[in-house]
């Protein structure tokens, strides 16, 4: 008859626990890093593209609204003509009157956006972007035909 001693009996219960606990946890293990590799990868991220404007189209008295300008800064128009505002920057951009004979507020205009402001009224117009104020200013002079 075979004879175990008790404390050998839970030292061998102890060694199977944690032996079985050793194999869960590398399978658990093994099973992370598979579900981690086999995943999707993120898309990569693309540019969305800006409308294409033909200015040939949207008459002469054209300011063309960059991120950081607007060219040209100063442009003369006859009473009674209009100003066409292009936004061919990458960012949201709104023109407003600052001081002069006409006030104006082409609101917010995001880029490929195109406003048309009249001047009916002769004299000067200064104006600035409503995002960047200091940076992006002009003036409008209007003149009897």
């Amino acid at each position: 008859m075979l004879y175990i001693a008790p404390h050998s009996l839970i030292d061998f219960s102890i060694k199977v626990l944690v032996m079985r606990w050793a194999r869960y946890g590398l399978v658990c293990f093994a099973l992370f890093l598979v579900a981690g590799c086999g995943g999707t990868t993120p898309p990569t991220p693309t540019a969305v593209p800006r409308p294409t404007i033909d200015i040939s189209k949207l008459g002469k008295n054209v300011i063309m609204i960059y991120d950081d300008r607007v060219e040209p800064k100063t442009i003369t128009i006859k009473l009674g003509e209009s100003v066409t505002w292009v936004n061919s920057g990458s960012s949201n951009h709104g023109m407003r009157s600052t001081r002069g004979v006409k006030r104006f507020s082409t609101g917010i205009m995001q880029p490929g956006r195109v406003v048309e402001t009249p001047f009916d009224e002769v004299g000067e117009t200064e104006f600035a972007d409503t995002q960047n104020p200091d940076k992006i200013t002009g003036k409008i002079i209007v003149v009897a035909p």
